[in-house]
């Protein structure tokens, strides 16, 4: 993700999300992502998975959490 896509994503990104899962392919850029999700101060529920299918259930399990509107 480039630095811009970032900035924009932390000014208007969020506005509009319930939650985003993000995939990545190592072990050491997912530590990384979750440890800093786990600093970061984000409007959203955010998390790095390093299968789809994993993601993909958490995302489910945000759903179901949702309040109705």
């Amino acid at each position: 993700m480039t630095k811009e896509a970032r900035d924009y994503g932390e000014i208007y990104g969020q506005d509009n999300l319930a939650a985003s899962a993000i995939i990545v392919n190592s072990h050491i850029t997912l530590f990384i992502y979750n440890t800093f999700l786990k600093i970061k101060k984000v409007k959203i529920p955010v998390k790095a998975f390093k299968k789809r299918d994993q993601g993909v259930e958490w995302l489910k399990k945000i759903q179901n959490n949702q309040p109705s509107n």
